[in-house]
């Protein structure tokens, strides 16, 4: 990609917990690109958290404003998207993806994830399921994150590795 003229949008993908947030501030100032977080996007337009999202309305409208969401980040450019989780199970958020930059995998292992979690009071599907459900979730999800243009292994890594090393990535091509 060539980043000094198009500055296409840069996705990241990932399970809850693998640090996309965290990351996608760092490098959107390494880059010198925009930061924007996706639930951030929706918890301001429709005036509600997730979790009240989640409880009133269910899972499947939150997606629904997820996918809404991404339509109107994928239009822009030069951003850093921090994704839900759960961005990478409806078909139809893989081509806004696709068309608006390029996908990038925080790949980190299942102990990681439960490590990261176990404080966690502010995401739905960690307050209404149990460990080995949202591990089988892992799993379900796993193989639609390597669909990712990119994946980058984050397991024992700082977030200045990190994203040095997606700097290494993005900036090659």
């Amino acid at each position: 990609m060539d980043f000094a003229n198009a500055r296409p949008n840069i996705f990241l993908l990932g399970f809850m917990g693998a640090g996309k947030t965290t990351i996608g501030k760092l490098l959107a100032a390494a880059l010198g690109m925009h930061f924007v977080d996706l639930d951030d996007m929706i918890v301001d337009y429709h005036g509600c958290s997730i979790n009240d999202i989640f409880s009133q309305h269910g899972e499947d409208t939150f997606r629904s404003f997820e996918t809404q969401a991404l339509d109107r980040v994928a239009q822009a450019s030069n951003q850093v998207v921090s994704t839900g989780g759960g961005i990478v199970g409806r078909n139809e958020n893989w081509p806004l993806m696709q068309r608006g930059g390029l996908t990038l995998f925080l790949e980190c292992q299942w102990e990681t994830i439960v490590q990261r979690l176990k404080e966690s009071t502010d995401r739905p599907l960690v307050n209404q399921n149990s460990l080995q459900e949202l591990n089988a979730l892992y799993q379900l999800r796993l193989p639609l994150y390597c669909q990712a243009d990119y994946v980058v292994q984050v397991d024992g890594l700082t977030p200045p590795e990190i994203v040095e090393a997606i700097k290494k990535l993005v900036l090659k091509d």
